[in-house]
Parts: structure tokens; sequence; C-alpha cells
């Protein structure tokens, strides 16, 4: 593909400052534009730092430009003190030794986390590329980084706007939704054509049915076309408790269809019910919040939240679980109260990541939480193939629904003071 003005133009934007923003929805060339600047920096000589906020996007992110990536607090040096703290060993005074510092899925990282990975930058010597797409939900945590960047309007962004990646109707109805504008859904997936159709509506009016929908989706018509319902299929329901299309219970559901006690072996089923766990060998499963673990060779290692493994083992005291990307076999509690059962879970939790398959549950119940970013978000999340379950209706009025990000953090006043100031002193002697 010939490098459109846009994309040069972030190159450009790249080489001359320290600090710059690249902005884009799917199929808008972020990942070709990353890989133009990779190769620029490769050929004056400089190194490349890649970066994300979880291990899902970071292994994309590596697999998509062919360089290394990890995760911020692996990159960062993540470890825990005496005092059983989080601390990092890049930090101010010993900096990240890099020319080319490139963050992914910037909306994600909450101010924490950013002011962590900036006190570990040396200015003079790295230049940071932050990259992400606006019309995403704001990070879990406290921050909306993304969007006051490009509201102080001081830092250098460039912002891709032309679709190149038809990759079939997802990327299609994003760029509708993004719009504001509906979109006429499909009711069968046509693959095998050029410009695929791999965004369909099934339509269900009672929770019930849409339960029945996902069940059947999930765990007959996706392996009958080669997908593992477990590592490539991923629902995404909107709440997390309370009502038949929460992740609870759509996981409560999924779990004793994919992994039944009675397909345990007799040894794994004797030990889950001596334990009295929650969890299964087999189960799919998420972690919720950061920490440090012990690893099933004696080491210690960070696991953080979003992190999604398989539990391997369960016995009267603890289990083991793998958590991949990195791959890591850790000792946790048999009913560790952070770790969630993750056949379904909300979108925030899956933000950074891709699956191949995702299956998104719309019903009216869902209306007041329901929004255009939301929305967009979770069909964005959808490599091949997203499939919609419920009522249609509620999809349009979520594409509707512009639910204002008003969170308070005074970053962008910050940075145009920042701003202010500099020009104020470069203007000193005239």
């Amino acid at each position: 593909m010939e490098p459109t003005i846009e994309q040069l133009s972030a190159v450009e934007m790249v080489r001359k400052h320290g600090v710059s923003l690249l902005v884009g929805g799917p199929g808008t060339g972020k990942t070709f534009t990353t890989k133009l600047i990779i190769d620029w920096a490769k050929s004056n000589n400089l190194t490349v730092t890649q970066a994300a906020p979880t291990g899902k996007a970071a292994k994309r992110m590596m697999e998509a430009t062919g360089e290394y990536s990890s995760t911020i607090h692996s990159m960062l040096g993540c470890r825990v003190n005496e005092k059983g703290e989080f601390e990092f060993t890049y930090r101010a005074g010993n900096t990240i030794p890099t020319n080319l510092l490139i963050l992914d899925e910037v909306s994600m990282i909450t101010n924490n986390l950013m002011a962590r990975v900036l006190d570990a930058v040396d200015t003079k010597r790295t230049k940071v590329l932050l990259i992400g797409d606006e019309n995403q939900l704001p990070s879990v945590g406290a921050g909306a980084i993304l969007r006051d960047i490009l509201a102080a309007k001081v830092i250098p962004y460039t912002k891709l706007t032309i679709i190149h990646r038809f990759l079939g109707t997802i990327v299609q109805v994003c760029d509708s939704i993004k719009k504001g504008e509906s979109y006429f859904p499909s009711a069968a997936l046509a693959m095998d054509r050029p410009d695929p159709i791999n965004l369909i509506h099934i339509e269900c009016s009672t929770p019930e049915q849409t339960l029945a929908g996902i069940k059947k989706v999930m765990c007959e018509r996706m392996p009958l076309r080669g997908y593992d319902p477990v590592e490539d299929v991923q629902v995404i329901s909107p709440v997390n408790t309370k009502g038949m299309l929460s992740c609870e219970y759509i996981n409560s559901i999924i779990k004793e269809s994919l992994n039944p006690m009675d397909g345990l072996s007799p040894k794994d089923k004797e030990d889950v019910i001596a334990a009295g766990s929650n969890f299964r060998p087999g189960d799919k499963v998420i972690n919720t919040k950061n920490g440090i673990v012990q690893k099933t060779d004696g080491r210690q290692s960070a696991i953080v939240n979003g992190d999604i493994g398989q539990v391997v083992s369960v016995s009267k005291k603890r289990m083991v679980v793998l958590f991949p990307d990195p791959e890591r076999e850790v000792y946790l509690p048999k009913n560790d109260k952070n770790l969630l059962h993750a056949y379904c879970i909300t979108c925030h939790k899956f933000q950074g990541s891709e699956a191949p398959v995702v299956i998104i549950p719309v019903h009216a119940q869902f209306n007041y939480f329901l929004s255009n970013s939301w929305l967009y978000t979770a069909i964005s999340r959808g490599k091949e193939i997203v499939i919609t379950i419920g009522s249609f209706q509620t999809i349009e009025k979520a594409i509707q629904n512009r639910i204002p990000n008003n969170r308070v953090t005074r970053l962008k006043e910050r940075l145009i003071e920042a701003y202010r100031a500099i020009i104020e002193e470069e203007f000193e002697d005239i």
C-alpha cells in the first residue's frame, strides 16, 4: 500500500517533535503508519520500544508491527518492594533506554500510570508517540488522557480519516456509529466475499431468548466454523451483575456448557469439591486487580488488571492459573476475590484487546447503560466476526446516545498553561 499524505505527515510529525499523537478508528491505517514510523526510526539508527496497557494489546501490537512489545508495567520493570508495594525499575534518574517510545491504546491509560511512564522518559534522548482512538471509552481509572491532549491542542497530532482496511461490515458499521448514523443489519454471515458480511444481528425479543441465542452461537455455531469457544469467542455485556444478561449470569450458563463438572477428570472433580472452589480446571478467568504473585517455579511475577487466563488446577489451599502474554503460571487463592470468570466480561475490561469472534447482547434493559462510545468500542473488539443478539432498536438508541465525558482532570488546562509558559520564555529576550 502506498502511504497517504496523512500517513507521511505522521512520520514527519514524529521526526520533528519530541512528543506526538496518532489517532484514528478501525481500518484507517494506524498499524501501517506505525510501521512507517518504526522504519524511519531504524533507518536513522534509533532504538524503538513498544508498550500497551494489557497483555493482549501488547501481543496484538507485536504481531502487527513485527517488533517486540510488552505491557506498560513490564516495560517499566514492575516489582514489589520490602513493604509489599509496587515500584518501578525505570523512573526519574533511571530512564527507559530507548530513542522512540510508542504507547498504544492511550485511551485506556490512567493518569497515575501515564505519570509513571513520563517520569521514566529522558526527554533529551527519547521521543514519545501516543496512539489511540478518540471514540473509544475512557480509562477505567481516573483520567481522560486522550480527550484532554486533543482538547488542549498544544501537542502535535495526526488524525487518520481515510478507511483503507475494508475487511467487511465490522469496519463499515464502526464508521457509521462514529458518525452517529444507524445501519441496516445483515441476518447471515457471508465470509467468502471480497468484502465479507462479518457483522450480523439476531433479533430476540426477551432476555431468555437472547441468552439462549448467545449460548447457541458460542457453544454450537462457532465451533462448527472452526473457532474455539474459550480461546476465540468473547461475549461482552454492559453490566457485571443483576439480570439474565449480566456477565455474572452469562458466565454461570456458559461455564456449565463448556466446562461442566461431569467433564472433569475424577481427580480434578474431587479436588474442586474438596476445595469448595467456584473455579474449575479449564475455566476462562480474568484478573481484576494489579498484584505480585508467586509463580509455580518459585519466582515472583506481576499480574495486572485485565489479564485473562485459564485455571490449570485447584487444590484445598490454592489454585494454579496460566496467564499468557507473557506466559506465567502462578498460584492464587482457591476462591480469589479478584478473579472472575471471563467467558463474558464488560467492555471496559476487554478494551485494548481483540477476539476473533465477539458476541454482544443488546436489550431494552440496557438502554440506560448503552452509549455510542460503548457500542463503538465493543464492536471494534471483533477481528473476524461480530454478532449482536437482542433488540436492534436498542442499538439504534445507543448510536444516538452520546454521553459526554465529563471527567474533571485539569490536564487540558495544565497543558495549555505549560505551553504558554514555554512560549513566554522563548520571547523573553525579544
